[in-house]
């Protein structure tokens, strides 16, 4: 989540033409050649729509600015935001939106911090591509606890609650891996008490994940 004080923009933009508009989860946000979207509550993640299987990048998790043209510029066709959860977001003409930025000079700071910080995040994941398969999970359970799409369990201190929107094929995807290689990496992080698997959900120890990359 970016660290901004945010209301005032998204009441300057409502003021001069943006629109809340609610989704629900599974919603292709693609074609925004004309339009803006700015992500106010909820999750999505940014997906590669060139691959066969779903190929996810990044995940995000409230208060971003949604441009593909920013962040893939000609190849902004190719890649897609998808909501895992219910979100409101503040939809404006592209045109508009940037004659705004001449008006709005945190408007613009803020459009900086959050490309920023999905650029990051993109180089980030990428980086699993060259460790091993654990690693590719151990980091991918971090950067989601970092972006608060994991939920602390009240019962247990220390550990985090995978959202139910996280399915195995999609966390297979996110962190680079088969389903099949997903479930037996999966078991060795239970047996070292990285995490939990069971009738109630997923749970991931985050005091046990810092230590991951040496205790594996």
């Amino acid at each position: 989540m970016i660290l901004v004080d945010n209301q005032e923009l998204m009441d300057f933009m409502e003021q001069h033409g943006g629109v809340r508009q609610n989704y629900g989860p599974r919603t292709k946000i693609s074609n925004l050649e004309e339009k803006i979207i700015i992500l106010l509550k909820g999750v999505v993640h940014l997906e590669d729509g060139k691959e066969k299987e779903p190929f996810i990048l990044t995940y995000l998790n409230d208060n971003y600015l949604l441009d593909l043209q920013i962040l893939a510029g000609d190849h902004s066709k190719d890649i897609f935001f998808s909501s895992d959860t219910e979100i409101e977001v503040i939809e404006m003409n592209r045109s508009r939106f940037f004659e705004l930025i001449k008006q709005k000079v945190s408007l613009l700071e803020w459009i900086v911090v959050s490309n920023s910080r999905i650029v990051s995040k993109i180089y980030t994941e990428s980086s699993k591509f060259y460790v091993n398969s654990t690693l590719k999970i151990i980091r991918s359970f971090r950067s989601l606890i970092e972006e608060n799409i994991l939920l602390p369990n009240e019962q247990q201190d220390g550990w985090y609650k995978m959202l139910p929107f996280m399915t195995r094929r999609n966390l297979a995807s996110y962190c680079q891996l088969s389903r099949k290689t997903l479930g037996q990496e999966i078991k060795l992080l239970e047996e070292k008490g990285l995490l939990i698997w069971d009738s109630k959900g997923m749970f991931v120890n985050a005091e046990q994940l810092e230590r991951g990359d040496s205790i594996i």
